[in-house]
């Protein structure tokens, strides 16, 4: 199966030099992708795939009494749910994850990722969630991705990227 991914690069010339590091951006695979172009900031996304990366966290709060946390992700797009695996004893957790996000789904444009960290007894503990347009995400020109705040904490910080895949 071909896979065209589409996202946020445009060239300064007409023409495509698909060796600048600023065309491409691996797949998932590690390969190289095609041309970046921008979703619509308004209305319907068009049919496809997102492909949300969750690469690491950072500054984290500490929820737990004696250690750090054990955190763990869950991003939400719609009725699409996906978690990360848990990083044991870190407030600075590296998942590199990717999550494939069938879009549209009605009218919902909002990914949420919410950050928790795992307690062997009682409930989880929420550290911090984002909530995205996905066109916004995608749309990002950083080839690194964008760190963003995570809501409801002191402090604490995803770093993100996403390409859409026709």
């Amino acid at each position: 199966m071909k896979v065209k991914v589409v996202g946020t690069h445009s060239l300064a010339s007409n023409q495509e030099d698909p060796l600048s590091a600023d065309f491409l951006r691996g797949d998932s695979l590690g390969g190289p992708t095609s041309q970046k172009s921008k979703l619509p900031l308004h209305g319907v996304l068009p049919e496809g795939k997102v492909c949300v990366n969750l690469v690491k966290a950072k500054e984290l709060i500490k929820s737990d009494l004696v250690g750090k946390s054990d955190p763990y992700a869950v991003l939400r797009y719609a009725t699409q749910k996906y978690k990360t695996a848990t990083e044991k004893n870190t407030q600075e957790p590296n998942w590199d994850y990717h999550a494939n996000f069938e879009v549209p789904e009605g009218e919902n444009r909002n990914v949420s990722i919410e950050v928790f960290d795992s307690d062997k007894f009682g409930k989880d503990k929420s550290l911090g969630k984002v909530e995205l347009d996905l066109a916004e995400l995608v749309n990002n020109d950083s080839a690194e991705g964008r760190w963003y705040p995570l809501a409801g904490v002191k402090s604490g910080k995803v770093l993100l990227y996403a390409d859409f895949l026709e």
